[in-house]
């Protein structure tokens, strides 16, 4: 029974542990220099130029939650207009316990 509530305690601990040294590492970040990371990234894996002028958040708490604001994702060079879409507001909660095993997979966007 001891060995239990140890292995319980010291999962618990490392789970808040990783929360805290996420949440230490987001808050030195700045939003400006993240922003332009998913900007980069975006157009890296889609092709397309990607712009995003609005907030960028990122919360902890209650749960781990990103929301972007007036994404623009910019059509192709044959397309009839300039935006192949516009996103007025974007967010993404990923999965906890696969965040913390350092796999990303979402459980809501909206």
């Amino acid at each position: 029974m001891k060995r239990i509530l140890f292995i319980l305690l010291l999962v618990i601990g490392v789970a808040a542990g990783a929360l805290l040294a996420a949440y230490a590492y987001l808050s030195a970040q700045d939003a400006e220099q993240m922003r332009r990371l998913v900007e980069s990234s975006l157009e890296s894996a889609l092709g397309r130029d990607v712009s995003i002028s609005g907030p960028f958040e990122v919360t902890l708490v209650p749960l781990p939650a990103i929301a972007i604001s007036d994404v623009t994702i910019g059509n192709a060079p044959w397309g009839s207009r300039p935006e192949m879409l516009f996103v007025e507001e974007l967010r993404l909660r990923p999965r906890l316990r696969r965040l913390l095993v350092g796999q990303i997979e979402l459980s809501d966007v909206t």
